[in-house]
């Protein structure tokens, strides 16, 4: 879900099941995005999913994990377009891809029991990195680029 326009109260609530129909569910937020502040404003429910991410991810099912893409995007007028920044593009194609939420080729820094994450721009990842995994990764990130 990138830049989702949906209250915490639906997700946890009306989309409950969600999880049943799919592998993983990444919801993709930025803090910056103003449009999600437009519609807290407009919808009087502040809590959106697309600017914050998930209240709280504890409860939730596993394969629910956030990605908060704030420090990648930069700051502008409206930043609500961001996951077509290339960092935040490329995570999106590895986890189309079926790359694991913790792979090098990501650029997340986060940890992987709590499937909250963030989209940094040097490549940090949950666990440290051996020569030949970074010989891997680069070879897998060179593939997997279009």
């Amino acid at each position: 879900m990138c830049a989702p326009d949906v209250d915490f109260d639906v997700f946890n609530k009306d989309m409950k099941r969600l999880p049943e129909l799919t592998r993983r569910i990444s919801i993709y937020c930025n803090e910056e995005d103003m449009a999600m502040t437009m519609s807290d404003m407009t919808k009087g429910n502040p809590d959106r999913l697309g600017h914050e991410g998930v209240d709280l991810l504890d409860g939730l099912s596993n394969k629910i994990h956030q990605i908060n893409c704030t420090e990648v995007v930069g700051k502008g007028l409206i930043e609500h377009n961001y996951y077509l920044n290339g960092l935040v593009n490329k995570d999106i194609r590895l986890s189309l891809l079926g790359f694991s939420a913790c792979h090098t080729a990501r650029n997340r820094k986060g940890k992987k029991q709590t499937n909250s994450w963030e989209l940094v721009k040097k490549n940090a990842t949950c666990f440290p990195r051996s020569r030949a995994t970074i010989k891997k990764t680069v070879k897998l990130a060179v593939s997997a680029t279009p």
